[in-house]
């Protein structure tokens, strides 16, 4: 089956299933070294999560899924696609990024009166402990943690206690997740939804609900399936 043919985990599967927000960097990834290679490496980063984790270079801490991810990628392209993707020839030492702080931040919003419409949507992984049925829906809370990677040139996160989002699912969406979830007590939801905010209360209105343990089967069964008519045409 030839590269073209075969069915991969799309850039924004990848970022899920490593809880990493630098989807361009994975989408540059397979255009640079191609899915089959990408595939390998998420495989290597999962095992090696499961097995302890990558430490940091100066061993101060765990790396995340996706500084695991993108430090074996490092290790496992030549020095030519090192640069293609991380824009930096091996050896090359990097001047610091100087990111911008909060009160640049607040001076830009205070200067920044012409608002336009834009499209919300907010997507949340994680798995509920505990629901509550009203009416047509299911309802329940997942709580924010902090981010393992953002751009360096982005101000640092402020120590403020994690956010809590009040999550409510439509019954038909929540019937199709539920099974999986009973199934599989490791698997997770991925909610895409509306935010919105009811009082202090932040509230995301989903649109769309799946788990990961579905979308891991969906894609196994694409790639069974396009394997299978790749057999009948040899």
């Amino acid at each position: 089956m030839s590269e073209t043919e075969a069915v991969y985990l799309s850039a924004e599967e990848i970022a899920q299933l490593l809880d990493e927000s630098n989807v361009f960097l994975i989408k540059k990834a397979i255009r640079v070294i191609g899915g089959t290679r990408v595939e390998a490496i998420l495989e290597q980063t999962l095992h090696t999560e499961v097995t302890g984790g990558m430490q940091t270079s100066d061993q101060s801490r765990r790396r995340t899924p996706g500084g695991t991810f993108f430090a074996l990628m490092r290790q496992a392209v030549s020095g030519r696609e090192r640069y293609r993707l991380f824009s930096v020839a091996p050896g090359t030492p990097q001047a610091p990024v100087a990111p911008c702080t909060w009160d640049d931040v607040q001076e830009a919003s205070r200067e920044l009166q012409d608002a336009q419409e834009a499209t919300m949507k907010l997507t949340l992984i994680g798995r509920p402990s505990a629901t509550q049925t009203k009416g047509q829906t299911v309802i329940f809370q997942l709580k924010g943690k902090t981010p393992g990677n953002l751009p360096k040139e982005l101000p640092p996160m402020p120590k403020t206690p994690p956010i809590t989002w009040t999550v409510i699912v439509g019954m038909r969406q929540w019937n199709k997740v539920k099974a999986s979830l009973d199934a599989h007590p490791d698997d997770r939801l991925v909610i895409d939804g509306y935010p919105t905010q009811q009082g202090d209360q932040l509230i995301l209105m989903a649109t769309n609900c799946v788990s990961v343990a579905m979308q891991r089967a969906q894609k196994e069964q694409q790639r069974m399936g396009a394997g299978t008519s790749q057999d009948a045409t040899d």
